[in-house]
C-alpha cells in the first residue's frame, strides 16, 4: 500500500525507535541505505512529525554523533511511529480504495461511488484496481468488475484474513476502520463473552477482537460465506470448539442470520482464528488439555502430530515429559491446520505486516536439519510436505530455543573488602533467577568474572571490574552485561 519512499522513511524511524541510540554508519550498514540518504530521510521524518503531530525535533543527533529519539518522547515513540504510518497510508489511493470496498454495506460496490469518493477518473480507477490485484493475486483473491460494480472474488477465508491483517496492522487501535459498524455499537451489543472482555486484556487487544467480529459480521451479512474444509481439518476445528468455545455470544448472531450448517462452518473458523490471533485467551491448562486430547484421537492429523512430537522428544529429551509434549501437540496442530487451510498463500500472509518479520532460518544449522528430517519422515506422503517442513521446522526450532537450560556461570572475586564476595553474590542472587545464572568457584569455567582486582592471568573481555566505591554507578552496567552475555549464550 505504501510507496517505496514512504517505506524507507518508516523503516528508518522504526529502526531508530528499536534502539536506545545508534550512529549514522550503523543505520546505513543495517538498512543498506547511503548515509546521505538517511540524513535526508530523518529530515523529512522530523518535518512531517512536526507538521502532523506538533512535535519538534523528534529525532536528533547527540554531540557524539549518535542518533536517538528525544527523551521526552521515548515512552510514546512507537505510538508516533504507528500514527505516522497510518497518516502515510491514508495518503495512498490504493489504501483508501480498499477501505471503501470494506466499508460499503453491500458486497457489490458501485463504480460511480468509488469514483466520487476517490475523486479520480475511470482510467485511474482501472489502474488502481490493476495495482491492487497484482498484490492480491498472491492471496488467490482479486477485485473484479461486474455490471458497473466492484467486488472481492476468491477464497472467502483468504479475503477475511487479508482484511484482518491489513486493517489491524494499519490502525493499531489508533482509529476504528469501519463506518457501518461503530465500535461503541459492537460493544453495546456485547457480541463478545465476558471472558473476552476481562480487564487483563488491553484495549488494543479487545479492539482487535472486535475488528475480527466486524469483518465476519460484514461479510456474512453480504452473504459472502466461508466454504467447508476437508473432513480431516473439519474434525480438528470441531475438536477445538468442543474443548474451548471462545466465540462468546457472537455465535447467536451467526445462528440468527444463517442456516444452521453454514453458521457452524462460520463459527468453527471464527473460533480457530481466535485460537491463532489471540493466544492469551486460551489458558495454559486448556492448551495442555487440547494437546492431551489430540493424543487420544484416531483422526489422521492427530496421529501425525502425535507421532511427530514423539520422534522430536526422542531426539530432543528436553521435551520428553508428557506436559511438554502436550504443549507441542497443541502448537504444532494449530500451525499444521493453518498451513493446510492457507496452502501456497501461507508465506504471503506472513509478509503483510510492515516491517516484514524475519522468517529465514539457517538451513546449515544441524538442529534444523534434524528437525526437518523428522518432519519429512512423518509427512513423507503428504501433498503439502514442502510447506509443512518449512513452517513446522521454523516453529519447532524456535520452541526448542526457548527450552534451553543453559546458565551463565559467574565467578566473583572481590578482594578489597572482607565481605565483598558475599555481598556481590547475594545481590546477584536477588536480581537473577537461579535458572539464569550459577555462581561458580572455578574462574576457568566462568562466562564472566566480576572482580575489583587486576589479574594479569585473566585479561579477557569476560572480566567486569567492579570498584566497591563506585558500586552504585556500576551496578546497572553489570546487570546489563550479564543480560547481554546470557542472551548471546542462549542464541
Amino acid at each position: 500500500m505504501l510507496i517505496d519512499a514512504k517505506k524507507k522513511e518508516l523503516l528508518v524511524l522504526y529502526t531508530i525507535a528499536q534502539k536506545s541510540q545508534c550512529t549514522l554508519k550503523e543505520l546505513a550498514d543495517e538498512l543498506t541505505i547511503p548515509k546521505r540518504t538517511i540524513k535526508e530521510l530523518i529530515r523529512k521524518l522530523n518535518t512531517t512529525i512536526e507538521q502532523q503531530l506538533s512535535i519538534s525535533t523528534f529525532i536528533f543527533s547527540t554531540h557524539k554523533g549518535e542518533i536517538t529519539i528525544s527523551d521526552e518522547y521515548q515512552e510514546i515513540k512507537m505510538m508516533i511511529y504507528h500514527k505516522l504510518k497510518l497518516f502515510y497510508l491514508r495518503e495512498s489511493n490504493r489504501f483508501n480504495y480498499l477501505l471503501l470496498m470494506v466499508n460499503y454495506p453491500k458486497a457489490y460496490v458501485p463504480k460511480k461511488y468509488l469514483l466520487e469518493q476517490l475523486y479520480i477518473s475511470h482510467s485511474y480507477l482501472e489502474k488502481l484496481t490493476h495495482q491492487l490485484n497484482e498484490t492480491l493475486q498472491d492471496f488467490e483473491i482479486e477485485i473484479v468488475s461486474s455490471q458497473g460494480c466492484y467486488l472481492f472474488k476468491g477464497n472467502e477465508l483468504f479475503i477475511r484474513l487479508y482484511l484482518f491483517f491489513i486493517l489491524s496492522d494499519a490502525f493499531q487501535g489508533l482509529e476504528w476502520p469501519f463506518d457501518k459498524f461503530k465500535l461503541s455499537q459492537l460493544k453495546r451489543e456485547r457480541r463478545l463473552s465476558k471472558k473476552l472482555l476481562v480487564s487483563k486484556h488491553s484495549l488494543k487487544y479487545q479492539e482487535n477482537l472486535y475488528l475480527l467480529i466486524a469483518i465476519f459480521t460484514l461479510r456474512t451479512q453480504q452473504s459472502s460465506l466461508i466454504t467447508s474444509e476437508s473432513s480431516e481439518v473439519y474434525a480438528i476445528l470441531e475438536l477445538l470448539q468442543q474443548v474451548q468455545d471462545v466465540s462468546g455470544s457472537f455465535k447467536h448472531h451467526l445462528f440468527h442470520l444463517l442456516p444452521y450448517e453454514i453458521a457452524i462452518d462460520e463459527l468453527l473458523h471464527f473460533n480457530f482464528l481466535i485460537y491463532c490471533f489471540f493466544p492469551n485467551l486460551i489458558s495454559s491448562q486448556q492448551k495442555s488439555l487440547i494437546g492431551y486430547t489430540l493424543t487420544n484421537k484416531r483422526n489422521h492429523l492427530c496421529m501425525k502430530i502425535t507421532s511427530l512430537t514423539k520422534e522430536l522428544a526422542q531426539t530432543f529429551p528436553v521435551i520428553a515429559s508428557s506436559e511438554k509434549r502436550f504443549f507441542y501437540n497443541y502448537y504444532l496442530m494449530l500451525s499444521l491446520i493453518s498451513i493446510l487451510m492457507l496452502g501456497n498463500t501461507t508465506p504471503f500472509f506472513y509478509s503483510l505486516h510492515f516491517p516484514k518479520p524475519a522468517l529465514e532460518i539457517d538451513e546449515s544449522n544441524e538442529q534444523i536439519q534434524q528437525i526437518q528430517q523428522i518432519i519429512s519422515e512423518v509427512f513423507h506422503d503428504h501433498p503439502k510436505k514442502t510447506l509443512i517442513i518449512y513452517y513446522l521446522s521454523n516453529l519447532i526450532y524456535n520452541l526448542l530455543q526457548s527450552e534451553t537450560n543453559e546458565k551463565l556461570l559467574i565467578y566473583v572475586q572481590m578482594n578489597k573488602t572482607l565481605t565483598g564476595n558475599y555481598h556481590i553474590q547475594n545481590r546477584l542472587r536477588q536480581v537473577f533467577d537461579e535458572k539464569m545464572i550459577r555462581l561458580t568457584e572455578n574462574p576457568e569455567q566462568a562466562d564472566l568474572i566480576v572482580t575489583d582486582w587486576f589479574d594479569k592471568f585473566h585479561q579477557t573481555s569476560k572480566i567486569f571490574y567492579l570498584d566497591p566505591s563506585k558500586e552504585k554507578d556500576l551496578w546497572v552496567d553489570l546487570v546489563t552485561k550479564i543480560q547481554q552475555l546470557y542472551v548471546n549464550k542462549m542464541i
